[in-house]
């Protein structure tokens, strides 16, 4: 009879499937499928942000419009929330509500020398940032701006320091990832706007 809908997949037995090409675990699938056809979360496990460092959560917008009439990243906001490491203690019942620092960087104009006036000043806040606290840990969602940060340090668009794009990568913590390790969610994907429905 086989597998037809999230129904069948859901109630499936995965020891009686047997192999199926390019999928490692069966379980995995039957659980998003039981989290959809019931339309509720299932936490399997849970993935916290590492406790007692500095976070700096990260996000960008970028216009992919002007992005494909002009070939290069048209990147207009980057946004900033830094959380001190005392605000982040061992105990996570414990955050303190206090002075959060948000900070944003805009291009100045829509255009290539405003991108890039951005791009500079938003590497020269992480850079800082990171020689400041080495512990910082960067914490984004999705490969998006892990992508950006890649696209706009190549030499041939706007450049970065050196050892930039790696201190960056080594710091960073993808959310949708931990996401997506921790719950099943009633979804059919994993991108921010469906998750924080």
């Amino acid at each position: 009879r086989g597998i037809r809908s999230w129904d069948d997949l859901a109630e499936c037995d995965p020891r009686r499937i047997g192999k199926i090409p390019g999928i490692r675990d069966l379980a995995i699938p039957k659980a998003r499928a039981r989290a959809l056809v019931e339309q509720r979360s299932i936490l399997h496990s849970q993935h916290n942000l590492p406790l007692g460092v500095p976070l700096l959560f990260f996000d960008i917008e970028n216009d992919p419009i002007a992005e494909l009439l002009d070939d290069s990243p048209a990147i207009y906001l980057w946004g900033f929330l830094y959380v001190s490491a005392e605000n982040v203690p061992g105990d996570p019942r414990a955050v303190r509500a206090s002075p959060f620092t948000e900070s944003s960087i805009f291009a100045e104009t829509p255009d290539g020398t405003g991108y890039r006036a951005a791009w500079e000043q938003a590497v020269a806040e992480i850079d800082r940032r990171l020689a400041a606290e080495p512990n910082l840990r960067i914490v984004h969602f999705a490969d998006h701006e892990w992508n950006r940060i890649r696209d706009c340090a190549d030499p041939g668009v706007y450049g970065a320091p050196e050892r930039f794009v790696q201190r960056f990568h080594d710091a960073r913590i993808d959310l949708r990832n931990r996401v997506r390790d921790s719950a099943h969610l009633p979804t059919y994907g994993y991108g921010l706007k469906v998750v924080e429905k």
